[in-house]
């Protein structure tokens, strides 16, 4: 079985085959590793929806940058803890995933392929999902509304710091939130600094304060 799809993912079929696509289909579920394997492979050969969707889920997994979605985030969008969506950086988007909700209606994002960075971005900022990308269930609260969107979410400690201008940033682990300065540990070298919370943007000094009432 394996043999026939690897000499099916050799063709270059001229028009699209619904019986030999029908096919292939059915053996992307089957318990082989291989045959899944071959069969996805071959599927990609034999159908364009399919080979794009495996091609934009690929890029969604990081670190690289994927092209706009052109997909507005607007204040009404529903979003939910788990989604992935594109999230702006440096004047590109990058794939990210949602992992915190907060009240004043910014979002916490984890990018994916980054490693623990993590970033509190306004909706502006974001575009939803290009078709065709693999989402996880969405929560049956984030549909009925029976628990609270803002309830509080984990924020991972180490993320990329930026200062009001956005020009300075630094990677670095989180420590304390002492009488209005921020303590960070870099990196990068091990070393810790202390930044004035009011340097910091609006957003990491949202962030700084949420971790420090922990």
């Amino acid at each position: 079985m394996t043999k026939a799809l690897n000499e099916l993912a050799g063709r270059s079929p001229k028009d699209s085959d619904n019986e030999i696509r029908g096919a292939i289909e059915q053996l992307l579920t089957h318990q082989n590793e291989s045959v899944r394997a071959a069969a996805d492979k071959a599927l990609q050969q034999w159908s364009d929806v399919y080979k794009h969707k495996q091609e934009i889920n690929r890029k969604y997994k990081g670190p690289g940058f994927v092209g706009p979605s052109n997909k507005v985030v607007a204040d009404s969008t529903n979003l939910y803890v788990g989604q992935i969506l594109l999230a702006s950086w440096a004047g590109a988007w990058y794939a990210a995933k949602i992992t915190a909700l907060q009240a004043d209606g910014k979002v916490t994002v984890k990018y994916r392929g980054w490693g623990d960075r993590t970033d509190v971005i306004a909706r502006a900022q974001l575009q939803l999902a290009h078709d065709g990308v693999e989402q996880p269930n969405k929560p049956p609260s984030s549909e009925s509304g029976d628990e609270n969107p803002f309830e509080p979410q984990e924020i991972s400690k180490v993320r990329i710091w930026k200062d009001k201008s956005g020009k300075y940033t630094i990677e670095a682990e989180f420590l304390a939130l002492t009488n209005g300065n921020v303590k960070l540990k870099n990196k990068k070298d091990g070393r810790e600094t202390t930044v004035p919370l009011s340097k910091l943007s609006d957003a990491e000094q949202a962030v700084a304060k949420q971790l420090g009432q922990k």
